[in-house]
Order: C-alpha cells, then structure tokens, then sequence
C-alpha cells in the first residue's frame, strides 16, 4: 500500500508532498485508464461475450476508485495509528497468554493474506501474458490481442506495444487497488476479532487478572479498565463502519451481476485456453475477498455477543457486590451485536455471502436467456 501511495508514511513536508503527488498522477492515470475500458462497453460492435468479459473487469475496477479514497481518508490513518498503539501495547504489557492468542489472529490473518495476495497476483499475471500468447500462437498481424479492451487514439496495430505498456501500468494499479486495500480491509477486522477475544479471556479469568488489584476499590478500577477496553473496541468498529458501510453497500449491490458476467464467459468460451483461466482465477480471486471479509465481519458480530458468555463463565460469584453489577451491566451492553453494516440497511452475516451467490445463479440464467 505504500508502492501504490494509500499507506498513511510519516515523512517530512516536503517529502510527504512529492508522495501525495505522486500518489494523484497514478490514480488519475488509473481513472482515464477505466473510462477508455468503459467507453468500449458503448462503441464496440463486439460479442455479447466479449462484453461480458470486458464489462466484469470494468465494474470492479470503477467501484474500487471509491475504496481508495476511503484508504486515504482521515479516518482511517487514525484508525491504523490507534491499531499501532494497541498492538505495542499488547506485545509490550500483556501476559503470555494474551500475546499467544493475539499472535494466533496474527497468524490468522497473515495466511489468509499470502493466500489471497498470491491468488491475485497469479491471476493478474495470467491477463498480462495472455494476449502475448495469444498473438504468438495465432501468429496475429493485424487486430492483435490486448489485455483488455480499451479505446486509444491511434493505432494499436501500429503501436502495439506502446499500448501494451499503457494497459499493462493500468492493469496493475487496478490490481493493486483491488488487493491490498482488499488485505488491508479483512486484517483490520481480524484485529478486532482478536481485541473481543482477548477481553472474552481476560472477563473469563477476572479473578486471576484482577489478583493485582487489592479488594474493594482498586478490582472495582481493574473492572472499568476492562469497561474502557469495551469502549475502545466499540469505538474502533463503529469508526470502521462509519467508513465503509456505503461502499460495502456499493459492493453488495453490484456484486452479484459483476461475478455473473464473469460466470457466464466462463460457461459460454470455448477450450482451455489461458484467457480462460485467467477469468476463473479473477473469478476465484473475487469470491475469495468476499468469503474472506464477510466471514470476519461475522464473527465480530458472533464474538461481540460471546463478551455476556465469558462474563458468566467467570467466577463473578467471588468478587464484591459493586463489582457484580458492573460487570452485569457490561453484559447488557454485550447483548447488542457489534457489526458492519451494508449501509443502513443490513448488519453483515455469513447469511448475506449466501444472498450474493444465489443472486449470480438468477443473474446468470437470466443472461443465458
């Protein structure tokens, strides 16, 4: 995220302003880039196919100039620099059995990003090199094959490799705005998954944590440290949804015909060549983020709700009357799920990744019709 200029550096005036300026000329040359793919949806005299397969590249690639104004907003710089603090806090302060399970999310979160990360890059390479195969074994001089299709104002024949290397830049600045933002989005809820379950073991064993804390007021502090961290990880998942909630909402609208166009260039091309892989592995690649992210934005709502379970899994029973009714209190508030949202409509469940697969079915069988 730094190379592609979203991550949030701290350097010196000058510097940082050469940085933000050079992050303004990739992502102006990435949005002509879209609008010459865009325009050939409305003057090419191609297939419904090959629309089809331009157009499932396109929505994706519009929709993420969205994603990266969020990467770069206020709000989210302030989000990563409160992570930053809370995760030196952790390492540097925590007992060992916090930083296992803290590292344990790490771990989590690290392989579903080279996984992730990988797939996207093999899938991207596929596109880049295709067209070259293409023209090379169909030993093409004239109407050669681009990495997708695009309006230029001159001669791709002619200049062939000229608007190679123009596609090719913009091919990876897409790809890059699809897939580390995409990375950057599901650590960020994985963390917060681990901030709930390390509360959940700290209201777990409240007696073991709080023997530090002599009887009468000092536990009662050691319980309204642990209401503050509540509030902190609230605070943290509301600011997140706060900013993404309209563009997850963009996402989940869209969605389904995106993925259908590209299911059905799947069913109607014929062979096995590496185009054709090159779709599937988009394909996968896509279905892959959404999984990834729906999943962990499910499990902070399930997790949320678990905070009530730990509390009374704990031995309450043995810690004074005042310090009871906080922690009964902090049980109803654990009674409300915390969760992102797709926009105001909807809270984000593994139920709502189902909607969008049995959405691209109907889509699909509509467009073969």
């Amino acid at each position: 995220m730094t190379v592609i200029g979203l991550w949030p550096v701290k350097l010196t005036k000058f510097k940082l302003s050469i940085y933000n300026a050079y992050f303004y000329i990739c992502f102006c040359y990435y949005i002509a880039y879209d609008l010459t793919q865009a325009s050939m949806v409305f003057i090419s005299k191609g297939n419904f196919l090959e629309t089809a397969d331009n157009l499932g590249v396109i929505i994706v690639y519009l929709v993420n100039i969205y994603k990266v104004l969020i990467c770069r907003s206020r709000r989210i710089k302030s989000l990563i620099e409160r992570i930053a603090n809370q995760e030196g806090a952790i390492l540097e302060n925590a007992d060992g059995e916090i930083r296992k399970i803290y590292r344990n999310h790490v771990r989590s979160a690290f392989i579903s990003a080279v996984y992730y990360v990988s797939l996207g890059s093999a899938g991207i390479s596929l596109y880049f090199v295709a067209p070259i195969l293409k023209n090379w074994l169909e030993e093409r001089e004239q109407s050669k094959y681009l990495i997708f299709r695009s309006w230029f104002p001159f001669n791709t024949d002619k200049y062939y490799w000229p608007a190679y290397a123009i596609q090719l830049v913009g091919g990876f600045i897409g790809y890059s705005y699809i897939v580390y933002p995409g990375t950057f989005m599901f650590c960020l809820l994985k963390f917060c998954v681990g901030q709930l379950k390390i509360l959940q073991h700290i209201l777990r064993n409240v007696t073991y944590y709080s023997e530090g804390f002599a009887w009468g007021k000092n536990r009662e502090e050691f319980v309204k440290s642990c209401i503050r961290e509540h509030q902190k990880i609230i605070k943290l998942i509301e600011d997140f949804d706060e900013s993404m909630r309209t563009f997850i909402l963009l996402d989940f609208v869209i969605s389904s015909f995106q993925l259908s166009l590209v299911v059905y260039g799947l069913l109607e091309s014929n062979g096995l060549d590496i185009a054709r892989f090159a779709i599937l592995s988009y394909f996968i690649t896509l279905c892959s983020q959404l999984f990834i992210f729906y999943w962990n934005a499910h499990e902070i709502f399930i997790e949320s709700t678990n905070l009530a379970a730990a509390i009374f899994e704990s031995q309450w029973f043995d810690l004074e009357i005042p310090v009871q009714k906080m922690l009964a209190i902090m049980m109803l508030r654990a009674q409300k799920p915390l969760s992102v949202s797709i926009g105001p409509l909807y809270k984000i469940r593994i139920d709502a990744l189902i909607g969008i697969f049995k959405a691209i079915y109907s889509y699909v069988a509509v467009i073969r019709k």
